[in-house]
Order: structure tokens, then C-alpha cells, then sequence
């Protein structure tokens, strides 16, 4: 009597193990293409970053203009421009892309100023800018 139910629910059995290694399978692939894609998605971002500031580099530093540091950023990210979805003949939108970059240049190219207290007239102290 064993045998025969043995038997009978041994299909059965077999088909849920089927079904619950696909299910398995199939998690771990998603998990490992999530994974993956988040990886490959940051690589591309921290590139196209990277040819930003050099390209808002080369335009403070050199005789490039705008077009030029555009130019240089397309050039150098074309696999992470396309993966990010920036359209490569959208130059306003790289542009706008590079403008921070270009400022955050122009600010570290300033020189520094530093708060320094004087005796003022009068025995009193003061503050003012000393340029170092």
C-alpha cells in the first residue's frame, strides 16, 4: 500500500521540485542582473562625471571654449552618454551638464582668503580679509 502512494505522489513531487528550482533560478538571475546593472549604471555615471570636470578642466585652463570642452566630453563617454540616456547632439543639456564643473573650477582656481584679526585703531581688534 505504501508503494502505490509512493508511486502516485512521486509525479507530483517531482513537479514541485521542477517548478520550485525554476523559481530559484530564476531569483538569483534577476538578482544577479540587478545587481550588475546597478554596477554597470554607476560605472558609466562616475565616466561621464570624470569627462565633465576634465572637460570644465581643459575649458578654465586652456584656450577652449564651451564648444570645445562639449566636443571633448562626448568624445570621451560615448558608451555612458548612451547608457544614461543623454542624447549626443544635445549639446545645451551637455552643456548644462558641464556647467557646475566649470564653476566648481573656477571656484578652486580662486585664491584663498583668510579671516585674520588686526588690532584696529583705537586698541580695538578687527577682522579683515588677508589674502595668503
Amino acid at each position: 500500500m505504501k508503494q502505490l502512494l509512493l508511486d502516485a505522489l512521486a509525479p507530483a513531487v517531482q513537479e514541485i521540485a521542477i517548478v520550485l528550482i525554476v523559481a530559484l533560478v530564476g531569483a538569483i538571475t534577476e538578482l544577479v542582473r540587478r545587481y550588475t546593472g546597478i554596477s554597470i549604471e554607476a560605472k558609466h555615471r562616475e565616466a561621464l562625471q570624470s569627462a565633465l570636470q576634465n572637460g570644465a578642466r581643459l575649458l578654465i585652463a586652456t584656450a577652449f571654449d564651451r564648444d570645445h570642452a562639449i566636443d571633448y566630453v562626448i568624445a570621451s563617454v560615448p558608451d555612458a552618454l548612451k547608457a544614461l540616456k543623454v542624447d549626443q547632439t544635445d549639446r545645451d543639456r551637455i552643456g548644462t551638464l558641464l556647467q557646475p564643473h566649470v564653476l566648481s573650477q573656477k571656484l578652486a582656481a580662486r585664491p584663498a582668503v583668510q579671516i585674520i584679526s588686526s588690532p584696529g585703531a583705537g586698541g580695538g581688534g578687527g577682522a579683515k580679509p588677508v589674502m595668503r
